[in-house]
């Protein structure tokens, strides 16, 4: 406003003149927008169900099948059935399966462990990773005393965890081998993680060093943490970085070898890895880079009931359109309202006059004992 006034600003703005657009939501409209939009979701969904028919090989080692359970009926329900159970007290449970190669897969190969329930997403798991916990160990330096106390606990012969914190102390601990025609298969591990997550691990000085304070990460999970690279090792790097899902789904290697359809795979499984207590299971998965992954068939499924859903919705404008039509100014059902009514020839009538109405007896009678209402002409009937 002016200085000393009470002038508006004249801004579009202030002024209420932005150029807007209202969509008009004809039957049509919808109709084509739901057609649209329904065939989308249909060939989406349709092409990521096809994952499924991919060559892949899963193997359920521990655990039963749990349809139950938040993402498990989907995960389990093609995987071949073994037992490799983890052992009490940390022990180690080593099984070797053969499997047969339904079809050709070429490589990369990715290996991939999965465990269901697992919910890495609970404030407590996240927090130990976080720079008030663990995360300036993880980068390479020594929490202080009252945050150790706090935070980290003691392992083996009261040494301190080094790094500590729910996370990493929780590490996937299970190992695999793979055997083809009496050949072990070389597995890789480079690209598992992040570069940039990669860069930020570093070990502290004095790491690997035998040390009566601490307890380092080969020491805890022996065979699964490289010793020269620790902190730094691809799959510990992968797994510090939470998993939304109520399932963990971690890559673990890649094969770089080609596996034809007919031949015999050996697997061996080292299970370290505990999830009996929470009676939860543990699969392996194979499958290639450029296939279809056989996590999204829920989803494409999903995706093709929403389509449907968008068909009916169709249909039912169509049939209200075509059934059920309602003119502007008038209601779809029963008779048109009072305002829609065309005002007849010489009835002058209008909707103040009647507003008063009652509607069994018609307009107030002037001549209502003690009405101080007048009469048309402007006079009262107690006027002197």
């Amino acid at each position: 406003a002016h200085p000393g006034g009470n002038r508006p600003v004249c801004s579009a703005f202030a002024q209420q003149s932005i150029p807007s657009f209202q969509l008009n939501c004809t039957w049509r409209y919808v109709f084509c927008l739901s057609c649209v939009v329904g065939g989308l979701l249909v060939i989406v969904g349709a092409a990521l169900s096809q994952g499924k028919a991919r060559p892949h090989i899963r193997m359920l080692y521990e655990g039963g099948r749990q349809p139950w359970r938040p993402g498990g009926a989907g995960i389990a329900e093609d995987a071949g059935r073994f037992e490799c159970a983890s052992l009490p007290n940390g022990r180690t449970n080593t099984c070797e399966f053969k499997v047969q190669v339904e079809g050709d897969m070429h490589p990369p190969i990715w290996v991939e462990y999965i465990v269901t329930p697992f919910y890495q997403n609970y404030p407590q798991f996240l927090e130990s990773g976080t720079v008030s916990v663990a995360w300036p160990e993880l980068q390479g330096k020594l929490l202080g005393h009252a945050a150790r106390a706090k935070h980290c606990g003691a392992s083996r012969g009261r040494k301190q965890a080094y790094p500590c914190g729910l996370a990493a102390m929780s590490y996937f601990n299970d190992s695999y081998e793979f055997h083809l025609d009496d050949k072990v298969l070389q597995v890789e591990t480079e690209g598992l993680a992040w570069p940039s997550d990669v860069a930020r691990f570093d070990n502290p000085r004095g790491y690997n060093e035998e040390s009566e304070r601490y307890s380092w990460l080969p020491d805890r999970f022996p065979g699964v943490i490289d010793p020269a690279l620790g902190a730094k090792t691809e799959r510990f790097v992968a797994w510090m970085r939470p998993n939304a899902m109520p399932h963990l789904s971690q890559r673990w290697a890649r094969i770089m070898e080609t596996l034809r359809a007919g031949q015999t795979l050996t697997v061996q499984i080292n299970s370290s890895f505990p999830v009996a207590v929470a009676g939860g299971q543990k699969q392996l998965l194979l499958e290639e880079q450029n296939a279809a992954s056989t996590k999204l068939v829920p989803l494409g499924r999903f995706l093709v009931v929403c389509g449907v859903v968008c068909f009916g919705m169709a249909s039912m404008v169509l049939a209200i359109h075509r059934f059920c039509e309602r003119r502007p100014g008038q209601k779809r059902f029963g008779r048109p309202s009072r305002s829609a009514r065309q005002v007849e020839p010489g009835d002058e009538t209008t909707d103040e006059d009647s507003a008063g109405d009652d509607p069994e007896t018609g307009p107030e009678s002037d001549s209502s004992p003690g009405s101080p209402r007048g009469h048309r002409d402007g006079s009262s009937r107690y006027s002197m």
